[in-house]
């Protein structure tokens, strides 16, 4: 469905053949990706452009990030990666969180309101879930919220919200990048630092740190977690 609507996207479909635990998502060590990769099994399906990663939830997590930050061979720019624990596991990327089946008296929580960048009400499966919407307008009464039929695609105003959004994201990674050649040139930024960046920016510590990957920045007197 997305890809019909974005030309030039790439969908990456991580499935965890392992109980996902709590937390954010540690880089705590670089691995080569061929390591990496036997430890994963990856299915592509050319008809849909669609690559599918099943394995290790770690070992997922890395290679993903091998695919946007580290491997110039595997780099993919402009890509749709499918999770359902996509907020926990990928916390750097633009977030669009799609509530399929509302029951009667879901909530969604504080922590999924804070990090989304649009919220689409998938009405296919059933009448829009008005505490859910309350909820939504109460923690972020800013936030984009649509109500989509997305069995029947998407609506023109949902396409040019996203476009809008995923322009802005790119805007910050550029902004990053270049407050980080400007003010530590010798490629090292503490923790503290990059807190005071990502608080002057308006941007998320997780896109500061994986800028930083991306750009082979050093965070030192790092605070486990944050990044």
């Amino acid at each position: 469905m997305f890809l019909e609507t974005f030309c030039g996207f790439k969908v990456i479909r991580t499935i965890a053949s392992e109980k996902i635990k709590g937390g954010p998502l540690q880089l705590c060590g670089h691995e080569q990706y061929d390591e990496l990769a036997k430890n994963i099994s990856e299915k592509w399906d050319s008809s849909q452009n669609i690559l599918e990663l099943q394995g290790l939830k770690d070992k997922l997590q890395k290679a993903v990030r091998y695919m946007f930050f580290f491997d110039p061979d595997k780099r993919l720019d402009r890509v749709f990666l499918e999770d359902c624990r996509g907020m926990l596991n990928f916390p750097w990327a633009m977030q669009v969180f799609i509530l399929n089946s509302p029951e009667p008296d879901y909530v969604p929580g504080r922590t999924i309101i804070n990090q989304a960048d649009v919220f689409i009400l998938n009405t296919h499966y059933g009448e829009t879930n008005k505490k859910a919407q309350d909820q939504i307008k109460k923690y972020r009464p800013g936030l984009p919220v649509f109500r989509e039929n997305l069995q029947e695609g998407i609506s023109g105003e949902l396409k040019s919200i996203l476009g809008q959004l995923f322009e802005a994201y790119l805007e910050n990674r550029t902004r990053v990048k270049s407050a980080l050649e400007t003010n530590y040139p010798d490629k090292q930024i503490t923790c503290e630092q990059a807190r005071k960046m990502a608080c002057k920016l308006k941007v998320s510590l997780f896109l500061i740190g994986n800028v930083c990957d991306e750009w082979g920045y050093a965070i030192t007197q790092c605070g486990l977690g944050c990044f």
